[in-house]
């Protein structure tokens, strides 16, 4: 595995860290009087008991923040949310949740200008409704607070801003596993579609925030690096187990089966667990394995579900850690057993090859290497026929400077991938629905020459020039697509003056021709200049071509987490 793979991730704010410790937690203030610091703190801790739905009349809030007061969630620039509308939501949700907030630091400083500033962080938050018990749920949000003297010389909040959002090492795992899945932009295995980045890297970001904050351990670059190997290995052995594609054929989420077990196998040798420990958590891993391919309709779903793999596979490692103990041969079992169990309805023989799981283990790595970066924001299936047409573009360039004059089009594939992206699509269809969909990629393709995220825009995805397109365009599976040609496609484009193009094509260039070092650089820089600036991508690309030198792998973490721009509306 070449080190590029983390450049495919798109970029995310959202990591997990220990509690802060006591000291962190002490309050302070600096540059103002004691009596000062007491008016602005009292309006500090009204907010906090609207917030903490103790008995506060709704009305607090016009008393609280000034007219022109508003809450912004992303940073200090023109104003999203009003006053009316935070009072009405919380009038709605008060009589229904309980919710006690337990603060951290508290900073206030007094400006030059007259104003202050204060910076508050909730280090806990305790949920619960008026027939349930109060859950503790870790929380780490940071808030910082401007306020200002009103015409009767009274403090008021006049911005608040949510600066990030610290959160347990289960639910960044579970966030950052999501938010890389959830634009198609990512990797893919070529014998066992799973998309490993979102699973294997955010589990063991999470783990080793985790295990930084509750010890002295230091995590390098070079053994983050192994045990991403690591996961990254087994995910494709385990899904060759259970012949890959037919997963998909069946309806299964390739990548939320394989991806616990491999995310448990990755966060294990970087904790450096003992056999016993790591046998328990493949059994804990293989219990929560699951995910349906329905997700891909009308549910936000899909990719959650490499989110909650990540989840899951961090999970039953951090329990076995701790000496909780799971399914014992947890592969192989006949009743109740992973393989067993995920191959039943196959109509291939065997039903599974649990050899393929251990065969030359260690020595072959072709599992690793069958994983390649995506050149298309959209699913896998639909990469062939966009090759084929981007093929046909280049070489009849003037048949296709008027997409009006296409009669028909008419794609041929596997089952596999006709059963995932072929079927009908009618409008409105949501972001996911499109990049799901090979008559949307390829009426894309056709139409702007490009299948990437500016594709998938809410004002593209409901052009009427591209659903006039899409109604065209036929797709088709060809049962002589055996396995051996599970990403064989065949393009037929028929124009209304008789002309009728042609392609074929063995596999697509994602799985057949990947994209080289240079090329993954390339659309690394490309897509993080829509959202970070220049200093701050060089800095990650720096870390990530290096990451074998790294002394601590925090040092990535800490350069990933932060503002990032929106890129796609």
């Amino acid at each position: 595995m070449h080190l590029l793979y983390i450049l495919a991730i798109p970029l995310t704010a959202v990591l997990a860290h220990a509690l802060p410790s006591q000291k962190q937690q002490q309050q302070h203030h600096h540059h103002l009087s004691a009596e000062t610091y007491l008016a602005i703190d009292k309006v500090l801790n009204a907010f906090s008991f609207a917030v903490d739905a103790r008995p506060v009349d709704p009305t607090a809030f016009s008393q609280i923040f000034a007219p022109n007061a508003w809450m912004n969630l992303q940073q200090e620039s023109s104003p999203q949310i009003g006053i009316e509308s935070i009072t009405a939501a919380f009038v709605d949700l008060l009589p229904k949740y309980r919710t006690q907030h337990s603060f951290g630091t508290k900073s206030i400083v007094l400006n030059a200008d007259g104003t202050a500033s204060c910076e508050t962080v909730f280090v806990g938050t305790f949920w619960g409704t008026a027939d349930k018990a109060f859950d503790y749920l870790q929380n780490y949000p940071r808030y910082f607070d401007r306020l200002a003297l009103n015409d009767e010389g009274e403090w008021r909040i006049t911005n608040k801003t949510l600066q990030y959002m610290r959160v347990s090492p289960l639910s960044a795992a579970l966030l950052n596993g999501t938010y890389i899945q959830g634009f198609e932009l990512d990797d893919l295995h070529k014998d066992a579609p799973w998309h490993a980045c979102s699973v294997i890297i955010p589990a063991l970001f999470a783990a080793i925030e985790h295990d930084s904050g509750t010890s002295s351990a230091k995590h390098s670059g070079k053994s983050f690096l192994l045990s991403t190997i690591v996961g990254f290995e087994l995910g494709g052995r385990i899904g060759r187990a259970l012949h890959g594609t037919d997963m998909l054929s069946r309806g299964w989420h390739s990548g939320a089966v394989f991806g616990p077990p491999a995310a448990a196998a990755a966060v294990s040798k970087q904790l450096g667990l003992s056999p016993r420990q790591i046998e328990d958590s493949f059994g804990t891993a293989c219990t929560q394995s699951s995910g349906l391919m329905s997700a891909q309709f009308e549910a936000m779903a899909k990719p959650m579900q490499h989110g909650l793999a990540s989840r899951n596979g961090l999970f039953a490692a951090l329990l076995s850690k701790d000496n909780y103990t799971g399914i014992d041969k947890v592969f192989e079992r006949h009743y109740g057993g992973y393989l067993d169990m995920f191959s039943q309805g196959t109509k291939l023989t065997p039903q599974n090859k649990p050899y393929e799981m251990t065969q030359k283990l260690g020595e072959d790595w072709s599992s690793l290497c069958n994983i390649s970066i995506k050149p298309y924001a959209s699913m896998a299936g639909t990469h062939g026929p966009t090759d084929c047409i981007v093929n046909l573009q280049e070489k009849y360039t003037q048949h296709f400077q008027d997409p009006s004059k296409i009669k028909k089009i008419n794609i041929v594939q596997h089952k596999a991938w006709y059963g995932h992206g072929g079927q009908d699509i009618t409008r409105p269809i949501t972001v996911l629905g499109g990049q799901m969909s090979t008559k949307y990629c390829v009426a894309a393709q056709l139409l702007d020459r490009a299948v990437l995220p500016a594709q998938f825009t809410t004002a593209n995805l409901n052009r009427d020039e591209i659903w006039q397109l899409i109604e065209k365009v036929e797709c088709e599976c060809d049962p002589s697509f055996d396995q051996s040609k599970r990403w064989a496609t065949r393009v037929s484009i028929h124009f209304h003056d008789g002309t009728c193009l042609k392609e074929e094509s063995e596999g697509p260039r994602t799985t057949h021709s990947p994209l080289s070092n240079l090329e993954i650089v390339e659309k690394y820089r490309r897509l993080a200049d829509t959202c970070v600036d220049p200093a701050r991508r060089a800095r990650i690309e720096g870390l990530v071509l290096n990451i074998e030198s790294l002394e601590d792998v925090r040092d990535l973490t800490r350069a990933l987490e932060g503002r990032t721009r929106c890129s796609v509306t």
